[in-house]
């Protein structure tokens, strides 16, 4: 069973908000890692912007990753997979394989206003600061913590979650762990 989630980003100091479902590997001990190494990237590359822009390049990082994953998966079963990114993007490519490609899969953009899908195992509010050399500020919820699809609530699931884990970007990737 895969453990979903929905990220939550938040522009601190103002009212935007973008909103991510995914639909696997939604743990602390993923999603820290990756949201680490997503704001390492972007105060590098001086990428980093409002919440929609951090939204979509969390999105297309982990699709990049999971491309990644199926180049390195070429055994018997996903022997006929595509091996190149142009062989990904070519349509012919999909014709003859019987699995859905998993990075078509597994991340949808969520409208904040329409609650969850009630499926999440944790839900992310991912607060970011005004300049890019502040910190992010992370917040955690476990399912148990959250209104779930069987309450009335779900539309207002991140006001109501009780916050297992609130500290900074930098202070949750200590604690939870690193794989960048």
């Amino acid at each position: 069973m895969s453990t979903s989630c929905q990220l939550r980003f938040v522009d601190r100091g103002n009212e935007r908000v973008a909103q991510v479902y995914r639909n696997s590997d939604g743990y602390p001990e993923a999603i820290i890692p990756n949201l680490g190494h997503l704001q390492k990237l972007l105060r590098a590359s001086g990428a980093q912007r409002n919440a929609s822009y951090t939204a979509a390049q969390f999105v297309f990082i982990s699709k990049l990753q999971h491309l990644e994953q199926m180049f390195h998966c070429q055994s018997e079963i996903y022997s006929n997979l595509p091996e190149t990114v142009s062989e990904v993007l070519a349509i012919d490519s999909w014709q003859d394989v019987e699995i859905t490609p998993r990075y078509l899969l597994g991340h949808g953009i969520e409208d904040p206003a329409h609650g969850l899908r009630g499926n999440e195992d944790f839900l992310y509010l991912v607060e970011l600061p005004g300049t890019a050399d502040d910190d992010w500020q992370v917040k955690i919820a476990a399912r148990e913590h959250f209104p779930r699809w069987d309450s009335e609530n779900t539309t207002q699931a991140f006001e109501a979650a009780e916050w297992g884990f609130s500290e900074s970007l930098e202070e949750a990737v200590a604690e939870i762990g690193s794989k960048s």
